[in-house]
């Protein structure tokens, strides 16, 4: 994570307010923030994912993990998930979710936003621009 970091030139960019995932960056020697306001003045988004949907590239993740609030404004969103959460289907990754309910809002995420202009040409949209995956291997 320290290596991502420092490529990408996000020092002092990061806002993380999930508390699944601080403790990896603290071990990681990574700085960031997690005030609710930090979310808009911060270039970089961390939260972790309830489920990865290999069939879609979809990833599931919860009101609690603040990544919500991240993805409205980041502009680069990193995303935490474990290999026992990749589902082959949508179907298979939402009874994993219903099993391990937290109670939060749940949301279903599937890819950079992009929209056609008035002349026809594809334009980024709303949210990142850009996504990384950290795979935890923790069979």
């Amino acid at each position: 994570m320290q290596e991502l970091v420092s490529e990408n030139g996000w020092d002092d960019q990061i806002y993380c307010a999930d508390e699944e995932v601080r403790p990896l960056l603290e071990i990681a020697s990574v700085r960031f923030a997690g005030k609710p306001l930090d979310a808009v003045l911060k270039k970089v988004g961390i939260c972790s994912c309830r489920a990865l949907v290999a069939g879609e590239g979809s990833v599931i993740f919860d009101s609690g993990s603040g990544g919500r609030r991240v993805l409205a404004h980041a502009e680069t969103m990193v995303f935490v998930a474990t290999t026992q959460q990749v589902m082959p289907d949508l179907h298979a990754a939402m009874r994993q979710v219903v099993r391990n309910r937290s109670g939060s809002s749940l949301f279903v995420w599937t890819g950079l936003s992009r929209f056609l202009d008035i002349d026809e040409g594809l334009m980024p949209g709303l949210g990142p621009k850009a996504i990384y995956l950290l795979l935890i291997d923790n069979c």
